[in-house]
């Protein structure tokens, strides 16, 4: 069921439920779906309402130090559906040498292997309506560009991301019927955790506390606890119930807040063919087995370690400017009434083409508005200056704000360098680069510092990382925090690296071993 707080009677209401997962987004509902399919009674809880609202936003407020972390408001959505309300939509899993040690770059194996978690795929795939199918090339025979593109050519290699259909993009709009029908699962929106009752002589967390804007707050008793939001907000949480115990917890090792990271992003080209939308079509998502598909370049395992980098991929991404249609249908419903006439003939020619490109050549249609942009994203080595922690402020709810000291260093610079060069390789060594040249936006011989240029992308990770021991994580290879057994962390703030992919079906394969962990009474060492 569907419960608002600021809508209950009452200034203060508490219950009990077997599992409590702090976060609607798709790590808190897949856990929470996982949970109450096994018969265990779930509350989750929400910081926003049922869809996005601007009057959240003033509660991702950070404080932040050295460079500018823009993303730290934008790209934090409170609401059911967290961040898949607005997301790009690539599903794509991180490649096995992600996890693997890379001691060429100072970095540990992830304590848990790509295996661990591989089966976890079908079911993800599932809720989101895409095909089984794999993400390596070799298996679009039918598709004119495949065919001519090399498995692995001058470090780079080959993948085949899965976009689900816009209306399957909102992982709160597939479960609804467990969210609104399920006996089992209550979610609860509008409701901010605040503050913890911990007993500390057995290190396990007894309730977790919620308020919202109108002073209402509710407490959650549970045998369990799952933080299922965003690595800042995970984080945040984590800082907390640490402060709660006065440093209690984590202060022994001093790991959490810190090896925060993203990755780096830069648009380093753009495809220079426009004569024709025939000429461009190739390079964009299209059509198998009723998923949409798209290309994705990134480097390989031997050439990061030949050159000592870490992991980096190219994507073409289609930018449209003063357009009168997009892909959004929404656009059709005009914001603006100047040069209306002009708009809607426009909008009618470019109707049919759209629809022919769309539906029977299985593609985005390209019109003249459109660009194809190279865009470069790159993991960050991580490093432990790089911190999170509370900041003196406090956000309208009372509750101590972020400060985020974000670094990006020679090693992420260097990086860049290597990945744009293997791709100006990559693309110049092709026979079908001359009717689709590239221009190439960054002269490496005159551009000082890419890191300057450089932005975050939304993918923050790693300040409450997974380890072996409490020397060097805050959670276990069960995703356990080791000072507090009842209390598990699904979020990219486990991540020890980024590697080379989007992290939404990682957070999501997370969150599903967390949801198991609990199910079973798993304790893995």
């Amino acid at each position: 069921m569907l419960y608002d707080l600021s809508g209950t009677p009452g200034s203060h209401q508490s219950i009990e439920a077997s599992v409590c997962v702090i976060g609607a987004g798709p790590a808190g509902l897949l856990a929470a779906k996982k949970l109450s399919d096994a018969g265990k009674p779930v509350i989750v809880l929400e910081s926003g309402g049922v869809k996005p609202n601007s009057h959240f936003k003033s509660l991702n407020n950070i404080n932040i130090q050295a460079a500018t972390y823009k993303r730290a408001i934008d790209g934090r959505v409170r609401s059911l559906g967290g961040t898949s309300t607005v997301w790009g939509g690539c599903l794509l899993p991180l490649a096995e040498h992600d996890f693997e040690k890379r001691d060429y770059i100072g970095l540990e194996a992830w304590p848990i292997t790509k295996n661990d978690i591989a089966h976890y795929q079908a079911d993800i795939e599932k809720i989101f309506g895409v095909d089984s199918t794999s993400y390596e090339d070799g298996i679009f025979s039918s598709h004119r560009l495949s065919e001519n593109l090399p498995r692995s050519a001058y470090g780079l290699k080959t993948r085949w991301p899965k976009f689900p259909t816009f209306k399957n993009y909102n992982v709160a709009d597939i479960l609804k019927d467990d969210i609104y029908k399920s006996r089992k699962l209550d979610v609860w929106t509008s409701a901010t955790v605040h503050d913890f009752d911990i007993n500390v002589m057995n290190g396990r967390v007894v309730s977790v506390s919620a308020k919202n804007f109108n002073g209402k707050t509710l407490t959650v008793f549970a045998e369990n606890f799952i933080i299922a939001c965003g690595t800042l907000e995970a984080t945040r949480l984590l800082l907390l119930l640490d402060r709660k115990v006065d440093q209690g917890f984590f202060s022994k090792y001093n790991i959490l807040g810190h090896y925060f990271h993203d990755h780096l992003k830069i648009v380093v080209g753009r495809l220079c063919n426009r004569e024709t939308p025939a000429s461009q079509y190739p390079f964009m998502p299209f059509v198998v087995n009723k998923t949409r598909r798209g290309l994705h370049f990134e480097t390989s395992f031997e050439m990061q370690k030949r050159l000592q980098i870490g992991s980096g991929y190219l994507t073409m991404t289609r930018r449209v400017f003063d357009t009168p249609l997009s892909d959004n249908s929404n656009d059709l419903v005009y914001k603006r009434f100047i040069g209306f006439k002009t708009e809607t003939r426009n909008c009618i020619e470019n109707l049919t083409p759209k629809l022919y490109w769309n539906h029977i050549i299985n593609n985005k249609f390209m019109n003249k508005h459109s660009d194809i942009v190279v865009e470069m994203r790159v993991e960050q080595v991580p490093t432990f200056s790089s911190t999170v922690s509370l900041s003196e402020s406090k956000d309208a709810l009372g509750i101590p704000e972020l400060q985020l000291h974000w670094l990006r260093t020679s090693e992420d610079e260097k990086t860049m360098r290597a990945v744009i060069q293997m791709g100006k390789e990559y693309w110049d060594s092709m026979s079908f680069s001359r009717a689709w040249p590239i221009k190439w936006f960054l002269d490496q011989n005159l551009c000082d510092d890419l890191i300057e240029i450089s932005e975050d992308t939304c993918h923050p990770a790693g300040s409450a990382r997974m380890g072996n021991s409490p020397s060097n994580s805050v959670v276990g290879r069960d995703l356990r925090c080791h000072a507090v057994q009842n209390l598990l962390v699904a979020s990219a703030a486990v991540f020890p690296t980024s590697g080379s992919a989007n992290p939404t079906m990682t957070v999501m394969q997370i969150a599903a071993l967390a949801a198991e962990n609990v199910i079973y009474n798993r304790f893995l060492k």
